[in-house]
C-alpha cells in the first residue's frame, strides 16, 4: 500500500489487518525500511518490490495534501505529479512482475478508480 500513513491509510492499514490481511508500505524514507515497509523514490524511479511479491492487492493512496496552502499554478503541478508519477510506476513495476496482483485499487482526493486489472502486457 502506498500512502499508509495519509488521512485514508493510516485507518484502512489497521483495519485490513483485524481482518487478517497482512499489508506492506511503500515508504519514502529509508530509516522506516523494515520487514512490513519497502522503501520507494517515485521522483527517481525507484521501488524494488519483487523480494516481497507476490501480492494479492496493490492499493495506492497516492497524493500531496489537497488542503495544504492556496491553489497557485505551482500547488496545482506538485498536486497532479504526486498523484501520476508515483501510480506510473507502481503500474509499470507491476506489469513487469511474473505473478502479478489481481486487484490494483488508487484513490486520491481528486478522484477514485476501480480498477480490476488483468495484466496484458
Amino acid at each position: 500500500m502506498s500512502g499508509a500513513s495519509g488521512t485514508i491509510g493510516r485507518v484502512l492499514v489497521p483495519f485490513l489487518q483485524t481482518l487478517g490481511h497482512d499489508v506492506l508500505s511503500l515508504v519514502r524514507n529509508k530509516k522506516e525500511v523494515s520487514e512490513k515497509n519497502i522503501f520507494w523514490d517515485p521522483e527517481k524511479g525507484i521501488l524494488d518490490i519483487d523480494t516481497h511479491a507476490p501480492f494479492d492487492a496493490v492499493i495506492n493512496l497516492n497524493g500531496a495534501d489537497i488542503t495544504r496552502g492556496r491553489w497557485t499554478e505551482t500547488q496545482q503541478k506538485t498536486i497532479i505529479d504526486s498523484r501520476i508519477r508515483p501510480t506510473q510506476l507502481l503500474a509499470s513495476t507491476l506489469a513487469k512482475m511474473k505473478k502479478k496482483p489481481a486487484v490494483f485499487i488508487t484513490s486520491s482526493a481528486i478522484g477514485f478508480y476501480n480498477i480490476l486489472c488483468h495484466w496484458f502486457l
